[in-house]
């Protein structure tokens, strides 16, 4: 019995230490849970607030690339209509000179033609001036004949008169072939009025020539005035593209003068840091460890160096008085001390001032028109 009894306390303890294990373990592996899940927890935080970050970012990308896009779109429009007005006006130019070509080929015609009708009309003219010359000069030799026989025969003016006409119709049929002197008057007629309609035709060609002529005039003045107003284009283009190039390689050079101006003072300005050996603990804390001179934190070594230089004329200035007092020498001069008061005074204000002015900026120059003389007066200011 005393057996069984120890047998059954020592498997109560074996399996209560089996339960304590089990429970320890099982606390062990809760605890690395709830470190896991508080990880997870705090990682999800940090990616809700860098998600939220993106999101504020992304906003701000979105209304800046809208901006952007539309602004590109504008200027797309615009190079849009710039380029169809040209079209246009290419279009209007080769119109135009079409229509001179046209003009000319017409005018050209229209001479050639007006030519060849004041040829013939001068040809008709001649001819019937020539008909009627001839038929003047057989009436006066018919009326000296008439004349002749008169005053051989005697012969009454009645009869002579008739006779007369009689002669110059019998004139009048070699020459036309025509045996009616109706039929004679009524061609005379006829070629008296196509003699005027020939000559009011040639007055109104010669009318439409100055017209096609003076159109032609202007137009070809129009096209020069085009040609000159294009020209003229060109060259302001060009002589704009011009002035923007030598002022951006003008600025360019300005900004790499400066930059190395710049750059001499920062290498002499951290060469004199070191040399007085400044604390650079502030600018190692302002930095976050970072070590270097930049264009942000120029000032804080000028103030250090300024302040490490008015430490040590106080220390020169202490070293002397010490000196004075163990030497027995007579102190400064009235004016040497208030000199070297002022000079201490007006340090220390120097430093105060600096280490109070805020750290400088470096902005981007606006591009105006100024000239280097300007500019370089600026810079030495």
């Amino acid at each position: 019995k005393h057996r069984m009894a120890v047998g059954g306390l020592k498997s109560v303890h074996k399996h209560r230490r089996q339960v304590e294990k089990h429970i320890h373990v099982l606390e062990n592996q809760l605890n690395l849970a709830t470190v896991k899940f508080n990880t997870i927890l705090t990682k999800n935080r940090n990616l809700r607030e860098e998600i939220n970050n993106l999101r504020i970012h992304k906003e701000i990308y979105a209304k800046l690339f809208n901006k952007l896009n539309a602004k590109l779109q504008h200027q797309k429009k615009l190079m849009k209509e710039i380029v169809q007005e040209s079209v246009l006006a290419y279009d209007q130019r080769m119109e135009a000179e079409s229509r001179i070509i046209a003009v000319r080929e017409r005018s050209e015609k229209d001479i050639q033609l007006y030519n060849t009708e004041i040829k013939e009309l001068m040809r008709v003219i001649d001819h019937e001036a020539k008909l009627k010359e001839f038929m003047l000069i057989k009436f006066r030799q018919l009326v000296k004949e008439d004349r002749l026989e008169n005053k051989l025969g005697k012969k009454s003016p009645k009869e002579l008169e008739y006779e007369t006409y009689e002669n110059a119709y019998t004139e009048l049929k070699k020459l036309t072939g025509l045996d009616s002197l109706y039929t004679l008057g009524s061609q005379f007629l006829i070629t008296e009025e196509k003699n005027y309609a020939l000559f009011n035709f040639v007055n109104e060609l010669n009318r439409q020539m100055e017209v096609k002529q003076e159109r032609i005039l202007n137009l070809k003045v129009g096209l020069s005035e085009w040609d000159t107003r294009i020209c003229c284009n060109e060259i302001l283009q060009f002589e704009n593209r011009r002035m923007e190039k030598e002022q951006t390689n003008k600025y360019e050079k300005l900004g790499k003068r400066t930059t190395k101006t710049l750059e001499q003072l920062k290498s002499k300005i951290e060469i004199t840091f070191r040399k007085i050996k400044c604390d650079p603990t502030i600018i190692y804390q302002k930095l976050c460890g970072r070590e270097g001179i930049s264009n942000s934190n120029t000032m804080v070594y000028l103030g250090l160096i300024e302040k490490k230089a008015v430490d040590l004329l106080r220390i020169h200035m202490l070293m002397l008085q010490t000196l004075e007092e163990q030497h027995g020498t007579p102190p400064l001069s009235p004016s040497s001390s208030a000199s070297s008061v002022a000079t201490v005074n007006v340090l220390f204000a120097g430093a105060d001032l600096i280490s109070t002015m805020k750290p400088i900026k470096i902005v981007s120059p606006v591009l105006i028109d100024e000239s280097d003389d300007d500019m370089s007066t600026v810079i030495g200011n």
